[in-house]
């Protein structure tokens, strides 16, 4: 642990890292395998045709319907993890969440091969799981980052989706072109089980309960926060938060980017194999480095976000939501316009442009959500979890609505104009209402519900009064 001396927010954030990358790798797995599951004969049936067939060759609306399953138990998860989050903290509620993943990813194989609604209840039960993640975030963002490493701390956390989607989709490639699809979603259970073993020995939700942390550490995580920031209190002013405009821009930024980031995550397979023709091996490698192109700029932004003294911090709010929204719906759109052009070369650097841009997204509306509501940092991230429920069900619509035919790169392009749109959208909101400035709920504590001003004598008597 020497290592680690006065750096224990360090293996914290790490173990929060991976536990949130498995139950986001957990349910992405599908979108790879898709691919050759439907070229698994092992388990063939006949059609209405008399046609040998995989069982596991799903048409369209099956594959929305095994996509839509996620965003179902994602809604039906939120609320009732984000008041465990709450009245609990993080640690045993997400061991809970990892426990479920563990079990309905190391299900999938068999019960895929049994039948459809089974399959899709499993894919309902990983959605509840993945709904603890941005509570997860934000608890253990306010009890485990000082005020001057928060963005690279949420830049670091938030690449979960990178990271997961990088190592499921290139391990996901690698079973299907050798041992078997199957194997992804083995592989992918017994490592959710040894990554929350090391949650469940490493995190406590409050510093000051830790055996192992530091008195200098401890002054770090503290400095710079209030004491509402800094006690660990389960009060929280709901309808203050949920009356807060800037709070509603920042979520439907969250809305904008996480409803197209989750379509070329699971589209953009088929888009490479069915549309521009590559190869398995080859879509898999594109998808999963196009992926993880998107670190670099998250953890830069982040440092950039924390360190820079060149601009104000609402300038560098704005600087990186534009970066973050604005750019990538301008080469949404630029790939709808130039569909196959140069072999389909400049899709790929379109998706990785896109990818890159977009993660500039933790120095701009995560940043923000964070400023604006301070120690109820974790509520407001979970209301942006929340528009990732919607985002789960908006993304296979917007492809749904569109796309009749999957190797139809016209009817493709509307669906990139469509999301390029909204991208450009939300970001022009976010210039408009969003600021550098706490929300006035941030005031409001479980002994000042109002959030009136206190005057210093006032305070002083108060205080005199819980000493005696």
């Amino acid at each position: 642990m020497k290592l680690l001396k006065n750096r224990l927010r360090i293996l914290i954030v790490l173990s929060a890292f991976l536990c949130l990358s498995m139950l986001a790798s957990n349910y992405i797995i599908v979108n790879m395998t898709f691919i050759c599951m439907q070229e698994d004969l092992s388990d063939a049936v006949i059609n209405q045709n008399g046609t040998l067939v995989s069982r596991y060759a799903y048409d369209p609306s099956e594959k929305s319907l095994i996509i839509w399953a996620v965003a179902l138990g994602t809604i039906i998860g939120t609320f009732p993890y984000n008041m465990a989050f709450i009245r609990w903290g993080a640690k045993y509620p997400f061991l809970s969440a990892g426990i479920l993943s563990t079990v309905a990813t190391l299900l999938i194989p068999y019960t895929a091969s049994v039948s459809l609604p089974g399959l899709l209840v499993l894919r309902v039960i990983q959605g509840i799981t993945y709904s603890a993640d941005f509570s997860a975030i934000g608890v253990v963002t306010v009890r485990w980052a000082p005020v001057n490493e928060t963005s690279l701390i949420i830049a670091v956390m938030t690449s979960f989706v990178t990271f997961s989607t990088f190592v499921t989709n290139t391990s996901s490639a690698w079973f299907c072109s050798s041992i078997g699809w199957r194997w992804a979603f083995y592989s992918h259970g017994i490592a959710t089980g040894l990554v929350f073993i090391l949650w469940m020995f490493v995190y406590r939700d409050d510093p000051t309960s830790h055996p192992k942390i530091t008195k200098k550490e401890l002054a770090k995580l503290q400095e710079n926060k209030t004491n509402a920031e800094l006690e660990v209190d389960h009060y929280v002013p709901f309808m203050a938060i949920l009356s807060n405009l800037p709070v509603w821009v920042i979520c439907l930024n969250g809305l904008a980017l996480i409803t197209t980031l989750t379509l070329i995550m699971t589209y953009m397979p088929m888009y490479l194999h069915l549309v521009l023709k590559f190869d398995v091996m080859t879509t898999g490698m594109l998808a999963a480095v196009g992926a993880f192109s998107h670190a670099p700029i998250k953890y830069f932004s982040g440092y950039f976000s924390d360190k820079s003294k060149a601009f104000s911090e609402a300038t560098k709010l704005q600087i990186c939501n534009f970066f973050a929204l604005c750019l990538p719906g301008v080469f949404f759109i630029l790939l709808g316009v130039m569909k196959d052009a140069f072999n389909g070369i400049l899709a790929v650097v379109l998706f990785f442009a896109i990818f890159i841009s977009m993660g500039a997204n933790c120095g701009g509306y995560w940043k923000a959500a964070t400023v604006v509501s301070k120690q109820y940092a974790h509520f407001v991230l979970s209301i942006i979890q929340f528009m990732k429920c919607v985002a789960l069900i908006t993304a296979p619509c917007s492809w749904y609505l569109f796309v009749e035919n999957e190797t139809d790169i016209r009817q493709w392009s509307h669906v990139f104009y469509l999301n390029g749109g909204c991208l450009i959208f939300a970001g022009g909101l976010f210039y408009v209402c969003c600021n550098d400035q706490p929300a006035e709920f941030t005031k409001m504590t479980r002994s000042n519900p109002r959030g009136d001003k206190v005057d210093a004598e006032a305070l002083s008597i108060l205080e005199d009064k819980n000493s005696v």
